[in-house]
């Protein structure tokens, strides 16, 4: 187990964060656990709970950056010279793209 003053608050949140979404996309919703995320970052169940309230915080967060994801990659498809019946067809098209592609976040969801 790595030491308490090893990393800040923010750095233990964002590698939770960062092994739950990889948890996710690897074994599925139903495969994420606090132990698991624990041992992952080489943190205990206990340092997780100081950070976040509970499994479901921790998964609402992991929920919110694949929302922010998805913003970037919807912003991403249109044109900005597109007309806006192509523009809302070229979003429709990367929607579907991002759930076919990003399906363990996107069941999360």
């Amino acid at each position: 187990m790595v030491r308490r003053s090893d990393h800040s608050r923010e750095e233990i949140r964002a590698m939770a964060l960062d092994a739950a979404e990889a948890m996710i996309a690897s074994e599925g919703f139903a495969g994420v656990s606090t132990r698991k995320i624990a041992n992952a970052i080489g943190y205990t169940v206990g340092t997780l709970y100081l950070i976040f309230d509970n499994l479901a915080d921790l998964l609402m967060q992991v929920n919110g950056r694949t929302l922010d994801h998805l913003h970037t990659h919807l912003r991403q498809a249109a044109s900005p010279d597109s007309a806006p019946c192509t523009a809302l067809l070229q979003i429709a098209h990367a929607y579907i793209a991002y759930a076919r592609d990003e399906s363990p976040r996107w069941n999360m969801l």
